[in-house]
């Protein structure tokens, strides 16, 4: 009984195995042969879940044996010209391999190669050789693995020699066999000798390592396009990287996403996502395949139709490039390939997109896709300097502008936007800036910006956060100093200018960043021109006699303003870098207040000369001096709207005080606000919506002593803004 168990469980075991075969698969697939070549198939079975079995037993047949036939160990003989079908069957499961038989030997070769030794191979006649090789060298084989082996002869003086008869031996036929034709096969894991020799005793052997190690299979994914054809490859990377090239079954889990051949070629056929299945040698991979949608649509920016790209010297710059199918959606994963005509001039990384500038020059940088005309831009790479599109600006509080930076060129021209540039701010506290530009004005004075490139140039822009009003004010002292304020909290009075000396009539450019002011630091009353953050004080007039009432040209060039260096009070103009001094007015009684109107051409002043404080108005350079008022009312403080209005204070006898609004168009004159009190000084707004009016009245005579009030009217309506005011505080001249 002992005896017969072993027998008896093996048969079982036989039995089983082919029961359980669910599918068989064999290498290579189609066989082409020559009349008399041999090819060896090897096959192999699987169970319903994938698995291998390794006790399968086979069985070839062939169904047209006189063009070649299958022996029992699976390997085919090519007999003559034709083709046959050898038949590969385990249990219930078989698999048809194509056999194709050339022409290119005779029936007689066959019967002559039939008799010989059954390791020996007929090689045409030659010189007799004095050393024979083994190729490949080294060997490598996994376990059940085949490989041809050849062998080569060479004369002493080193020179090819043709060898007859050689003869192939295994040395150790335990791990690895081979036949005639020098095919080995491994049959276990560890280290065999195959041997070649000729005729004369002339033998060479080799090692043949034989490793049950992991195959790898490369690419690990693939991403693909309809129609794109992509080649997978196996290789054992403890054989040396070697790459397999037989033995391998190849299929893939949705046919009709994706079309795999017997050597490992892809090709996707639609989109949606499987998986190609390589399995032999007792191992299986997977690789994940996506077959993206195709791709309709390339959205480029920017577009190469602009024209030329300049970039400055080491910068960078993004290439925008969008896949889009047929329905808009993008398709990220759709492959580009990139090519710089000049690689001296520019640099590629080409997971970002993104070119780097090397040296000065012009080159051109193409896209390619598939379908696709070649798309390509034009590159010029510049010295790169840059350039703010402001340098000196103003900004109210909580209010926001945006700074571009741009490239220039070596004549000082901007090119190109700037891009990447980082910004900074020296006075958080004033006005912040972000990556984008964007200045927000945060609190009162000055702050300076800075946007510098990746490749180190910069350039700077002054901001100056001001109030929307400035007035002259005392505040609890003896002397009266400039103060602002802004409309989002009228109560927060920040001084500008205020110390131990008068100043007075502070009035802010067109600009809004320089302060035109009178002071009497330097003994009489002088003008002055101050940064609007209240600093770099320099003097502008120079005459001995005092100055005041200073107006601003709308081009913010000259200066407006009163004198009595010719011994009345005169109006003059002066050029903010101190020249061109010329006195416009001549007439007795004096001449005050100078307005200038908003296209520049006209000034509006007030003036006693006819007895009676009017409001007159003459041209720029002082010529056509006309009374436009004409009453017997006392006049004052003539102020221009934007659209050219001029609006002034006019006394009403035994009623108090209004506000004269005369328009452009010679319309009737409207009374715009009114007043019990004197209108000591008013101003309207830069956008024409608002006026800032002052009215006083005298509490003390005798101690020079008045009340003051300060508001704010809108002229759409409503309530006016009171600003608080301090106990005694003086007012004079609001200005927007």
């Amino acid at each position: 009984m002992r005896i017969f168990l072993p027998l008896l469980l093996c048969s079982l075991a036989r039995g089983l195995a082919a029961q359980n075969v669910a599918e068989v698969q064999v290498t290579p697939e189609t066989v082409t042969l020559k009349v008399g070549q041999k090819q060896a198939l090897f096959a192999a079975a699987f169970d319903a879940s994938g698995n291998l079995i390794p006790t399968a037993r086979f069985t070839f047949a062939s169904n047209n044996a006189s063009v070649a036939t299958a022996q029992s160990d699976g390997v085919v003989i090519g007999l003559k010209g034709g083709a046959a079908i050898v038949q590969v069957t385990s249990g219930t499961r078989s698999f048809s391999v194509a056999i194709s038989v050339e022409t290119g030997v005779s029936a007689a070769t066959v019967a002559a190669v039939d008799p010989a030794p059954p390791h020996m191979s007929v090689v045409q006649a030659g010189p007799p050789a004095s050393i024979i090789t083994i190729e490949p060298s080294p060997i490598y084989l996994l376990p059940s693995e085949s490989r041809h082996l050849t062998a080569r002869g060479f004369h002493e003086d080193g020179g090819a020699a043709d060898l007859l008869h050689v003869t192939w031996k295994s040395l150790t036929p335990e791990t690895a066999t081979v036949d005639a034709d020098g095919v080995i096969v491994g049959l276990m894991a560890g280290t065999a000798i195959v041997q070649a020799s000729i005729p004369g005793g002339i033998a060479a052997t080799s090692p043949v390592e034989i490793m049950a190690t992991d195959l790898t299979v490369a690419p690990t994914r693939l991403i693909m396009a309809p129609l794109d054809i992509d080649t997978l490859s196996a290789t054992v990377p403890a054989q040396a990287g070697r790459e397999i090239r037989n033995g391998l079954q190849w299929r893939t889990t949705s046919p009709e996403v994706l079309r795999v051949g017997p050597t490992g070629i892809v090709q996707a056929l639609s989109a949606g996502e499987t998986e190609v299945v390589v399995s032999g040698f007792f191992q299986e991979r997977r690789i994940p395949v996506r077959v993206h949608p195709a791709v309709q649509t390339l959205v480029v920016t920017p577009k190469p139709s602009a024209g030329i790209i300049r970039m400055p010297l080491r910068g960078l710059k993004s290439l925008m490039v969008r896949a889009e199918a047929a329905d808009s959606t993008p398709v990220p994963e759709a492959a580009f390939w990139w090519e710089i005509a000049d690689s001296n001039i520019l640099g590629f990384d080409q997971a970002k997109a993104e070119i780097a500038a090397k040296a000065l020059g012009t080159t051109t940088i193409t896209l390619r896709a598939r379908g696709f005309d070649p798309i390509t831009w034009v590159i010029e790479v510049i010295p790169g300097g840059i350039a703010l599109d402001r340098t000196r600006f103003p900004l109210s509080i909580g209010s926001r502008l945006g700074l571009k930076a741009s490239l220039m060129d070596d004549n000082g021209k901007a090119i190109a936007p700037a891009d990447q540039v980082e910004w900074k701010s020296d006075r958080a506290d004033v006005a912040l800036v972000g990556n984008d530009g964007i200045v927000e004005a945060t609190g009162f004075g000055h702050a300076t910006l800075t946007a510098t490139t990746p490749w180190g140039k910069s350039a700077t822009a002054d901001v100056f956060v001001v109030g929307d009003v400035v007035f002259t004010a005392n505040r609890g002292t003896s002397a009266l100093g400039i103060y602002q304020l802004s409309m989002h909290d009228p109560s927060n009075v920040v001084p500008l200018l205020a110390d131990s000396f008068q100043n007075v009539q502070a009035v802010l450019s067109p600009d809004r960043t320089t302060i035109a002011v009178s002071s009497n630091r330097d003994g009489a009353f002088h003008l002055y021109l101050v940064d609007a953050d209240g600093t770099n004080l320099r003097r502008l007039t120079t005459d001995a006699s005092s100055d005041g009432d200073p107006a601003w040209a709308p081009d913010g060039k000259r200066i407006i303003y009163t004198s009595a260096r010719a011994g009345s009070t005169q109006i003059y103009s002066v050029l903010i870098d101190g020249t061109g001094n010329t006195q416009l007015t001549s007439s007795g009684g004096g001449n005050q207040s100078p307005v200038v109107s908003p296209d520049g051409r006209s000034i509006a002043f007030v003036s006693g000369r006819d007895g009676n404080d009017e409001v007159y108005r003459m041209d720029i350079n002082g010529a056509d001096q006309v009374n436009i008022s004409a009453t017997r009312e006392k006049e004052a403080s003539p102020r221009y709207f934007p659209n050219g209005d001029l609006a002034f204070a006019q006394e009403v006898k035994r009623k108090g005080w209004q506000i004269v609004r005369v328009p452009a168009d010679a319309s009737p004159s409207s009374i715009i606000a009114t007043g019990l009190n004197p209108i000591t000084s008013f101003a309207v707004s830069r956008d024409g919506d608002r006026l800032a009016i002052v009215a006083g009245r005298v509490t003390d005579p005798r101690h020079g002593k008045a009340e003051f009030a300060f508001s704010i009217q809108a002229l759409t309506g409503g309530a006016p803004w009171q600003i608080p005011l301090m106990l005694n505080e003086q007012v004079v001249r609001p200005e927007f």
